[in-house]
């Protein structure tokens, strides 16, 4: 094979790679905000039954 195959092979790879790794981020990404609103919709849980205890 040519240097000139391998490059684009390797620029092939790249791509590829690339779009992996940016679909991936997209997950964690989309993953870490759904639990912090799960967090956030507990913390809100928990206060409101603080409240109602305390003042209720």
């Amino acid at each position: 094979m040519s240097l000139t195959v391998h490059g684009k092979r390797l620029s092939e790879v790249t791509v590829m790679l690339r779009t992996k790794f940016r679909n991936y981020l997209q997950v964690v990404v989309e993953k870490l905000a759904g639990n912090v609103s799960i967090i956030l919709e507990i913390k809100c849980i928990t206060l409101k039954l603080w409240l109602d205890h305390e003042f209720g």
